[in-house]
């Protein structure tokens, strides 16, 4: 049994403990008299013990956290806290803060990240109660701060859990980006939506254009997920404005600016529609157009299936 556990289930006191450190320690400077090993110990220990010399866990820190509620009986993660600032203290603070959820891995895990329990009691303040550790690891490694947390309410976005307000994080939200886009009239705006437009590269001067640009064209109130939806598709505020003006000399005047999108996304264009009409397929809706050229119809197509329905 290694001497961390033979300490920690009692085969060892502390005092035997510490006889074991200064025994390796001579032997390390070329003493010849041989370490004292109580009953049943067995040879891996030695490795244990230089280890834990080497990197400061002496019995004393050892029982420190033992009284803190820390489970010590694996010598790999004391050496692991103690290199990382582990201690006693560090414990006892997480735990006034409201955490639990304290084994070894954990708080090694919480030491890197910096959670500290000013950190876990700035976040419930914020609301974030139900925090969990992993939470709290995943805000700290991508610099959720409480004041972050409160900008982004500050600019009107509401019902930001921890998943969201990384994501922000992650993508480059910030109050400066939010607050440009609602200038550009984007006045209901939430979380998803703001992620989404920095993802696909809508910039708050391209989100005024299309917002203007789409009033122009009689489209009120242009929303987040339609300038999102022109971006992926690469339209252009002009290619859009040029579109719509041809589909009105076709006789769509009355389109909606969802369905002005998806027909430009399928390629429907002022071509394929009289290409449709020289066919006999007149009147055909905005919908039935899209589900056309999606299926790879075209007009070529369609003569061969007459002819092979009249032979």
């Amino acid at each position: 049994m290694k001497v961390l556990e033979a300490l920690a289930s009692g085969k060892v006191t502390v005092e035997q403990a510490e006889e074991l450190i200064e025994a390796v320690e001579s032997r390390q400077e070329g003493a010849t008299e041989p370490a004292p090993e109580p009953e049943d110990l067995e040879s891996p220990w030695i490795e244990d013990l230089v280890a834990m010399r080497m990197h400061g866990v002496t019995p004393a820190y050892v029982r420190e956290l033992k009284e803190a509620g820390v489970d010590a009986s694996r010598p790999d993660l004391l050496v692991a806290m103690r290199i990382h600032g582990v201690s006693a203290s560090y414990v006892r603070e997480l735990r006034r803060a409201g955490l639990n959820d304290l084994a070894p891995e954990r708080l090694v895990e919480m030491r890197i990240h910096g959670v500290t329990g000013g950190f876990v009691q700035e976040m419930r303040e914020e609301g974030l109660e139900s925090a969990s550790v992993d939470d709290l690891i995943s805000m700290r490694i991508h610099g959720v701060s409480a004041r972050f947390v409160r900008e982004m309410r500050e600019e009107g976005l509401d019902g930001l859990g921890v998943d969201k307000l990384v994501s922000m994080r992650i993508h480059g939200v910030d109050a400066s980006f939010v607050r440009a886009l609602r200038a550009a009239g984007l006045s209901k705006l939430d979380a998803d939506q703001v992620v989404a437009m920095r993802i696909h590269g809508v910039s708050p001067e391209f989100a005024g254009e299309f917002v203007r640009e789409m009033w122009n064209l009689g489209f009120s109130d242009p929303t987040p997920d339609q300038i999102v939806a022109a971006r992926i598709h690469d339209l252009s505020v002009e290619a859009i404005r040029q579109y719509v003006s041809e589909l009105r000399e076709l006789g769509y005047e009355s389109l909606s600016l969802d369905e002005v999108i998806e027909m430009m996304a399928s390629h429907v264009d002022r071509q394929f529609i009289e290409e449709m009409r020289s066919l006999g397929l007149r009147d055909l809706s905005p919908r039935r157009l899209v589900r056309l050229r999606r299926s790879g119809l075209d007009p070529e197509l369609i003569e061969m299936l007459r002819a092979s329905a009249k032979s």
